[in-house]
């Protein structure tokens, strides 16, 4: 058959199966899925005739026939595709798959209209998208509108969403399991109802937000969109804010119908899709396609995009259930395994569940599976257990019971089966060969599982309703079934949600489980017994110990107190009665036993006076005569009260008192245990080899019943030191507002196994990210290749990073690099054979940067010095090259090894260098997934927290919010919630295993409702519940019975549901921004989960006052959606943004001379304004003042009628505000201490109905007086005249009507002093007047003074310019106005700065062997101290340096001293002579190259410290003892170092570093030692000496004030933080030795290599020898069978002589006469010539002739006859001649090798003696053979060749 043949049938099986496959698939029926078939497609058209089929060409060499797609107008309501149009069925099994609808073919589908969706649909997934509608253009204006079609936990939910309004309904249950569903959606609009209707069962709902006239508010027809199966890329960009998944499964009968009303409904037809991605036509069952390859047994479970086997009821595993073994899981009574059934909204109803497991046990009383859950306030329950040696059964579905016993003598250590079948209400349980139903009462249908099932016991097993017994399993188990899960194979295979919980590890074996022991720990570990009778006992059990000394049993009797015990002392085991504890009587009788034994048996009986003790069977029978005892209510085993701390640390099993065997598994888990008891195989007897202790290099101890793990310099806290105390990463520390790049201690895996390292922060705060740099010991530019080097190799070591380590902190970064460099100079790199690297995963790496394998950047880009290498150096050139770049493949980085190879040709000149950058990771931004909430009703559902650590942050300005929550399940199930309470406190909730509620609140020194971000961190184990705040955490312990989660269901962020928010303390969501969810490492994508379907939550944290709208310095107040301007002077800044400044209107008065009147009599052109003016006797007046004095007028103002207001400031603190109230004075006084500082006081007169309240920046007072007016005129207005400070001239007569107003100042001729102003002077006032305000009037304080011309207004200036307002002082100088020169100047004290701008820097570096001495006079004690100076330093070497010493002479002990520790801490010292104090700074590193500074003063006993203008406390130190004086000293003061005999202060050496702004005052005797001898003053040089004067160098010290620090009790105090460590900063290690490496192939010199060549040469030429002969004897014996098969066929040679034309394929034969001479020219040059042998040859073509030598094929033909298809001979002379390819197929080929290899079967021998010698060339005669050789079978002939 020719290939066209073969190829045309193999097309006709393809289209046949095609067509077979969707006749099956396509149908809405649930197929049997044992069935297996070729998975192939039906073309089924749905009208009755179809155009003739069309065949078009597919390939060149392929034909196939293709149905053409329906018209349009032929089709019916059901959706199709435009293509096709003959399947109304679709199948989704990818991701990104959706089908579209929009456009005109759905114009008719309108929101004002009635609508309707019909479907029917199939799927085992329980989420996923079925239909979603929106509309692609809205108007303006429009309200959001959308409407989701979905599965959600196995559940039809419709979810109508318009405005913010949403409304859903949910109908159905168990959807989700592979059947067909029909699904009608209808809205109608005029009801206003959502009908929803599944199968039979049909839901309504009322549609919220629709307006009765006009529905959706809109009258335009609008173009809608439908995705049905998944959202489009389009729409996922688009508004689509309900995130839901990917519909898995398929979709058929898809109508869309509208109309006017519900009953008047029409469907869309032709329903055509206008795009569709990923979807397939049909519904492909995966289990019956050729894809299943479930072996034969098993089940194929059909998943769309897949399939699954079910294994259960063979006896196979693994995923195709084709591997023959079983998983086994042996348990010891202390374990047991759970699975989870779902996570997060996978919770499903379910018709049809299934259990099933084998179990082998000795032991009774054994719990074998438990599950539960709650269906509408109903709970149910499946319980197994073995009982009475039966098992028990009970399952109940919330309607009452079915309860049973099955079988007998289950514990008969044999392998049983228990399968339990849940049918909706019927129970078909299987034990063995037993087999049972049952009906569960009620009308339940469905089993929903909450969502763990318990296997073989597990936690709290008493709270488990239906179970029959408590205890855990103890025995093997395997064929372990819920549903089609293999339970053991996935807890193998590690599966997540499979979990075995247990001190032991699993073991995975069958373990035959006779006996279980119990594990004492603790002496005070023991149990308790009750004891029925009181006259005889029998104790039976077996023990095993270490010690030598332990109280096994013990009892007291009822006379005298007594007592009686059984103790182990050495080698005896000893029975101790004690009648009566007050006399000295002791009954003792013992038994010796071998101690070299593991278990010992101990028996003791007691009856009437006799007693028998048997250790090892070996017994000792006595009576006590006139003894005999009552024993009271019970037996302490393993330990004895009256010597509690000699109990037994062992391990007991086999107990029986009284003939009863104590079951351990009971025991323990009752009060019957007093201290820790355990079931651990007696594997832990000593609790410090118990896994995870003491984690973390915790140093574990025993103490009496405990354990305590010592965690000292671990970096961990908590009982067992789990809690990491630094940070995970630099960018933890940069949200915790860390900004200096510095070395930081970082605990990458936070409580993981990796101990904390130093790291180096680069802190980006623009990029928003930070970057982790880690050291190693590599310095640059080492030497590695030159002419004498030796090959050698390099282990890197990183700073206190393993490669496991590097590894981790590579995983979890964004993207990781390592920059790598060679330099050379005729030192070629050769990577791969003469360089290679290792990295911290263990790669080669053969290569520098991110390239290919053994290339550099310059090789990928072509741009290398010699092109034809890969990298510069490989150039080879005498000059300097180099070959860089950066590793940033995750596999190349963290490079720990480096090899290098001498190359030998290497000349003197030769040298390389390599370079080797640090390991910098750019750590992941946990802080991308940033949402706003702009109301407090929104929130994001996500999966819930279930373990591990958690980590979000938050900014907000609310007081009171919910963060996170997660609700319980049920009602006291675990649950939390975390949430702000107030501006300074964040509490978290949760409720326990055990259903207590607990409560951890933290009060935060910072605000947390300042709009700044805050970063929480939640953390736990066994023992704590860890609540981390910034750098502050609460840390709660738990009891032994409490266990923190595991938490169930949904997590809310941002709030919760209404219904949620009823029930809470807390009871609105925050308004602000979340970001970085972290749970358990992972990022959580809480985008994906954005569920609210309005603008309510915005992606990304955009705060409206970024950048500030505000003006005029203002704070805005962040609203999330809109912002809120706080002016910075609320009286002074109006306008929504502030934006109005009063204050710009001012007045300067430069003397107290200088000052503003303004008179205004009866004047028609100046009675508005004199109104306006007048109004400041009863409206509200702000002004704001500027100034520096104590005492001075600022504002008076009177008329003709003597009414008044008079504001003036005294004694510099003190507004007082006078007025008159008719005839009576009123005073009011507001003190403020800065109103002579020069800052702005703002002053405002308030007044009310009643009251007048006088404001003076944030100080206020307020009187129940108003200012009323007089209205008639005396020269004697006043009640209280003596409150009056200044008075206008009052004649007797009414003077005319005037008002006068004066302004930073008062006339003396028309106004004078009381003589109150004695006691209040009435200076003139010299600084700013500003914002006069008088009611709603702005006085134009400027523009008055120049209108008024008659007056001098010498000294006043408009406007207010301050020089202080520029910010000239510099370094935190405080500036000082002068307003009379109008110039500033700066007040430089306390910023170690000098110069007239603070800014000038006089200081010297110091090497640490050098000192400055200062001579100086003192006379008397030492009653006035002052110290200026500023240091900086890097130092490093863990001493203690002095920077400044003050000394006496030796006869007194005054002495003053500032110093650095060797912890690089500050400290300050002064002795008094009278007493001594000091102070030491321990918050901070001050060797970490900032500037530091230090100011102290003190006069007489008064004294002030501060370092970094921050105040510190002095303490009284201790008193020093005398000395002895050795010389006389002198009075000097010390710089950088010391020159003394003081024993005080022989541990100080000399200082390293920059020292400037040296400042020293001994009682009015001012020194400045660094400027004098730097000869900057040119006074005093002389007094200066210098000891190394070379280390005193002129410097400028650091200019960065270390301000970037947390406060010491946020941080060190609580060693909760990542801080410097100063001896640290700067890591010094030896650089990596070499190591020689030593090479596979050894060098070897020129003698032996010349040694060896020889050898091999005459090793080739033997060996040639001898193939020679050998191919000579096979050639003799060849040509043998040849001749006997020549003369065999010698007849069928002649029929072929005659051959065809020689460019034709053709059969040729040669017959050779055996007497024929050998001509000389057809001779073969090797000489062998074979006598008649035939020649047959086939030439397939003229080009190309065949390429097979040696060998001769027979062939059947068509017609019979066999035909000769010889291949050319092997010449020598073709040896070397390259071969083409012939044209045959890769199986001719392989044929032919068979044929070929296969001789000796195949060819005759030759005669013996025919000569071999070269073969005539044959003659070569053609034939035409117009068929195919076929070659399916040949017979081959070899020739020798």
């Amino acid at each position: 058959m020719g290939v066209r043949e073969r190829r045309s049938i193999f097309i006709a099986v393809l289209l046949i199966s095609y067509g077979i496959a969707d006749i099956k698939t396509s149908l809405p029926v649930d197929l049997a899925v044992e069935e297996k078939a070729p998975q192939v497609t039906t073309i089924t058209p749905t009208v009755s005739t179809l155009p003739t089929p069309t065949t078009v060409n597919i390939s060149t060499s392929t034909y196939a026939t293709v149905i053409p797609p329906i018209p349009p107008s032929d089709r019916d309501r059901f959706l199709t595709f435009a293509e096709s149009g003959h399947h109304q069925t679709f199948m989704f099994a990818k991701d990104n798959t959706f089908i579209q609808l929009d456009g005109d073919i759905i114009q008719r589908f309108q929101l004002r209209l009635c609508r309707e969706i019909s479907f029917k649909f199939r799927t085992r997934l329980p989420h996923g998208l079925l239909v979603y509608h929106n509309v692609k253009n809205p108007v303006f204006k429009m309200q959001p509108y959308a409407l989701y079609v979905i599965v959600e936990k196995g559940e039809l939910k419709v979810v109508h969403v318009f405005g913010k309004h949403l409304t859903s309904v949910t109908v159905g249950r168990a959807l989700n399991r592979d059947q067909w569903h029909s699904v009608v959606v209808t809205i109608d609009v005029h009801g206003a109802r959502l009908i929803a209707k599944v199968d039979q069962l049909k839901e309504e709902v009322y549609l919220k937000g629709l307006s009765f006239d006009t529905n959706y508010g809109i009258t335009d027809n609008l173009t809608s969109v439908i995705l049905i199966g998944g959202l489009s890329s389009e729409e996922k960009l688009h508004g689509v804010k309900y995130i839901i998944e990917s519909f898995v499964g398929c979709i058929s009968d898809m109508v869309l119908s509208s109309g006017k009303a519900a009953s008047d409904l029409l469907p869309i037809v032709p329903l055509i899709a206008t795009k569709h991605e990923n979807v397939k036509e049909g519904c492909i069952n995966k289990c019956r396609t050729m894809e299943n390859l479930c072996f034969e047994g098993s089940r194929c479970i059909n998943e769309y995009n897949g399939y699954r086997c079910d294994c259960f009821g063979t006896l196979y595993e693994e995923q195709l259930c084709d591997v023959y073994t079983a998983t086994i899981l042996t348990l010891r009574g202390s374990s047991y395994v759970s699975y989870r059934v779902y996570d997060w909204k996978d919770r499903v109803h379910s018709t049809s569940t299934r259990v099933s497991l084998h179990f082998k046990t000795r032991f009774d009383d054994s719990a074998l599976y438990y599950a539960s859950g709650q269906i509408d306030d109903k709970h149910h329950y499946i319980a197994l257990s073995i009982h009475q040696e039966r098992v028990a059964i009970q399952i109940d579905l919330g309607d009452g019971a079915v309860e049973d016993y099955l079988g007998n003598k289950v514990n008969n250590n044999r392998w049983h089966n228990i399968t339990v079948i849940l049918q909706e209400n019927t129970v078909y349980v299987y034990l063995d060969d037993i087999r049972a139903t049952y009906e569960v009462p009620g009308d339940a249908k469905y089993v929903c599982i909450d969502p763990e099932i318990y296997i073989c016991g597990g936690p709290d097993l008493h709270k488990m309703k239906g179970l029959k017994s408590f205890n855990n399993f103890a025995g093997n188990l395997k064929y372990v079934y819920y549903n089609d899960v293999s339970i053991l194979y996935e807890l193998k295979q590690n599966n997540p949600k499979v979990h075995y919980i247990g001190v032991l590890d699993p073991e995975f074996e069958e373990i035959d489980i006779e006996v279980i022991p119990i594990t004492y720990p603790f002496a005070t570990s023991h149990i308790w017994w009750p004891l029925n009778q009181s006259n005889s006992i029998n104790l039976i059990f077996d023990f095993k110990t270490s010690k030598n000394m332990a109280v096994l049993a013990y009892s007291q009797i009822t006379s005298g107190q007594g007592y009686w015990e059984v103790r182990m002392v050495k080698e005896e085991i000893r029975f101790e009665l004690v009648p009566d504890v007050g006399k000295n009587v002791t009954v003792l009788k013992s038994v010796k036993f071998n101690v070299s034994n593991d278990w010992h048996n101990v028996e003791l009986d007691y009856r009437k006076g006799r007693i028998k003790l048997t250790v090892d069977y070996h017994n000792k029978h006595a009576q006590m005569f006139g003894l005999d005892f009552q024993l009271q209510d019970k037996i302490v085993i393993g330990s004895g009260l009256k010597s509690a701390n000699l109990g037994l640390i062992g391990c007991m099993r086999n107990i029986k008192i009284n003939g009863l065997l104590i079951e351990p598994r009971f025991v323990i888990n009752t009060e019957r245990v007093v201290g820790e008891v355990a079931i651990d195989d007696c594997r832990y007897v000593d609790p410090c080899t118990r896994p995870n202790t003491c984690e973390h290099g915790g140093i574990c101890s025993i103490r009496e019943d405990r354990v305590i793990c010592n965690c000292e310099q671990t970096g961990y806290i908590g009982e067992n030191c789990h809690f990491a105390t630094f940070r995970k990463t630099c960018e933890e520390l940069a949200l915790l507002g860390y900004t200096r790049n510095d070395v930081y201690l970082i605990d990458i895996d936070g409580n993981g196994k990796f101990p904390p390292a130093h790291v180096k922060c680069e802190f980006q705060i623009e990029a928003d990210s930070s970057t982790t740099v880690v050291e190693h010991n590599l310095p640059s530019q080492v030497d590695v290749r030159s002419a004498l080097g030796q090959d050698f190799s390099f282990k890197i070591k990183y700073r206190e990073f393993t490669a496991e380590m590097l590894q981790e902190l590579i995983s979890h970064s964004l993207f990781c690099r390592q920059y790598m460099k060679y330099d050379c100079n005729m030192a070629p790199l050769e990577l791969h054979s003469a360089t290679w690297f290792i990295s911290s995963s263990n790669n080669t790496v053969d290569y520098i940067g991110n390239v290919k394998r053994g290339y550099c950047p310059c090789g990928v880009n072509t741009t290398c010095v010699n092109p034809t290498q890969s990298c510069n150096c490989d150039a080879n050139e005498n000059k300097w090259l180099s070959d860089e770049g950066t590793l940033t493949d995750p596999r190349s980085l963290g490079i720990t090894e480096m090899f290098f190879l001498q190359q030998k040709d290497l000349t003197e000149e030769a040298q390389g260098r390599i370079t080797l950058g640090p390991l910098e990771c750019v750590e992941t931004n946990t802080q991308r997934y940033v949402v706003t909430f702009t109301t407090s009703q929104s929130y994001i559902e996500v999966p819930g927290w279930r373990k591990g650590d958690i980590a979000f942050s938050f900014r907000t300005t609310g007081t009171s919010a919910i963060l996170l929550f997660q609700p319980p399940i049920r009602p006291n199930y675990p649950s939390f919630m975390v949430a702000l309470t107030s501006e300074h406190e964040l509490t978290f909730n949760f409720t326990l295993n055990t259903g207590t509620t607990r409560k951890l609140v933290i009060n935060s020194k910072r605000k947390l409702n300042g709009g700044e971000w805050h970063k929480i961190w939640i953390d736990y184990n066994f023992y704590h519940v860890r609540f981390m705040l910034n750098t502050e955490y609460q840390m709660l312990n738990l009891l032994q019975e409490e266990e923190f989660g595991p938490f169930e269901g949904s997590m809310f962020i941002g709030g919760a549901t209404a219904e949620h928010l009823k029930k809470s303390a807390v009871h609105q969501g925050l308004i602000g921004c979340f970001r970085g969810l972290v749970v358990n490492g992972e990022i959580l994508d809480i985008y994906s989960y954005m569920s609210v379907h309005l603008s309510e939550i915005i992606k990304d944290c955009k705060p409206s006052c970024v950048p500030n709208p505000c003006q005029n310095r203002a704070t805005c107040k962040e609203l999330w959606s809109t912002y809120e301007c706080i002016c910075k002077n609320p009286w002074a800044h109006l306008g929504v943004h502030c934006e109005e400044n009063i204050n710009e209107k001012a007045l300067t008065f430069q003397t107290k001379e200088a000052y503003l009147k303004k008179n205004y009599l009866v004047d028609n052109a100046t009675n508005a304004e004199k109104m306006r003016l007048k109004k400041m006797m009863t409206e509200n007046v702000l002004m704001n003042l500027r100034t520096y004095d104590d005492n001075a007028i600022v504002l008076y103002a009177n008329d003709n009628l003597n009414n008044f207001i008079h504001l003036f400031i005294h004694n510099g603190t003190e507004i007082i505000y006078l007025f008159n109230n008719e005839d009576e004075i009123v005073q009011m006084n507001v003190t403020y201490e800065k109103i002579n500082k020069g800052e702005s006081v703002q002053i405002a007169i308030i007044r009310t109905e009643n009251t007048t309240t006088l404001h003076v920046n944030d100080k206020n007072t307020t009187i129940n007086k108003v200012a009323k007016l007089l209205s008639n005129y005396t020269n004697k207005p006043w009640v209280n005249a003596d409150l009056e400070v200044i008075r206008p001239q009052r004649p007797p007569a009414p003077p005319t009507d005037y008002f006068q107003m004066n302004l930073g100042g008062y006339d003396p001729y028309s106004l004078h002093l009381a003589p109150r102003a004695i006691l209040l002077p009435q200076g003139g006032y010299v600084g700013c007047v500003r914002g006069f305000k008088i009611a709603d009037h702005v006085v134009d304080l400027s523009k008055k003074a120049q209108q008024n011309i008659e007056q001098d207004l010498t000294g006043v200036l408009p406007e207010c310019n301050m020089k202080c307002d520029s910010e000239p002082c510099k370094n935190g100088g405080i500036c000082t106005e002068d307003f009379t020169n109008q110039e500033s100047s700066c007040d430089c004290e306390l910023t170690s700065y000098f110069g007239e701008y603070c800014m000038e820097e006089k200081g010297a570096d110091f090497n640490g062997e050098s000192i400055l001495q200062r001579k100086f006079v003192l006379a008397g004690p030492v009653f006035k101290v002052k110290i200026n100076l500023a240091f900086s330093s890097n130092d490093l070497r863990q001493k203690n340096t002095v920077l400044l010493l003050v000394q006496t002479e030796n006869k007194r002990s005054y002495y003053l001293l500032v110093a650095i520790t060797q912890d690089g801490y500050l400290k300050f010292e002064e002795d008094r002579e009278e007493s001594a104090y000091g102070g030491e700074v321990k918050n901070r590193n001050f060797l970490n190259g900032a500037r530091h500074t230090v100011y102290y003063t003190r006069i007489g006993q008064e004294a002030m410290l501060l370092i970094d203008r921050i105040e510190v406390p002095l303490e009284k130190l201790p008193p020093e003892g005398l000395w002895e004086v050795s010389d006389v000293g002198s009075n000097e003061v010390q710089i950088g170092g010391l020159n003394t005999t003081d024993p005080r202060l022989k541990i100080y050496k000399g200082y390293n570093g920059c020292l400037s702004n040296i400042f020293v005052e001994i009682n009015d005797y001012e020194m400045k030692p660094l400027e004098e001898y730097m000869l900057f003053t040119r006074s005093d040089t002389e007094k200066v000496n210098a000891v190394n004067a070379q280390g005193v160098r002129s410097a400028q010290c650091s200019a960065d004030f270390d301000e970037a620090w947390p406060e010491h009790d946020q941080l060190g105090a609580t060693h909760n933080g990542s801080f410097l460590i100063s001896v640290d900063k700067t890591w010094v290690e030896d650089p990596p030795s070499r190591v020689p490496y030593d090479s596979m192939h050894l060098q070897i010199d020129t003698e032996e290599e010349n040694t060896d060549k020889f050898f091999i040469a005459l090793t080739v030429i033997f060996l040639l020898g001898l193939c020679y002969t050998g191919s000579h004897m096979w050639r003799t014996h060849k040509a043998y069978k040849l001749r006997l098969e020549k003369e065999t066929d010698e007849n069928i040679m002649r029929n072929k002589e005659k051959a065809t034309k020689y460019q034709e394929p053709s059969v040729s034969l040669v017959q050779l006469n055996k007497d024929e001479e050998v001509k000389e020219e057809d001779k073969k040059p090797n000489g062998v010539v074979i006598d008649i042998v035939p020649a047959i040859i086939i030439e397939a073509n003229e080009d190309k002739p065949p390429s097979r030598r040696g060998s001769l094929r027979f062939r059947d033909m068509v017609d019979k006859d066999i035909a000769w298809e010889p291949l050319e001979e092997k010449d020598e002379m073709l040896e070397n001649e390259e071969e083409e390819d012939d044209k045959e197929s890769d199986s001719d080929e392989a044929s032919d090798y068979e044929s070929d290899t296969d001789v000796d079967n195949k060819s005759n021998a030759l005669p013996n003696g025919i000569e071999n010698e070269a073969e005539p060339s044959p003659r070569k005669i053609s034939t035409h053979q117009p068929y195919k050789v076929e070659e399916e079978n040949t017979i081959e002939l070899t020739t020798n060749a």
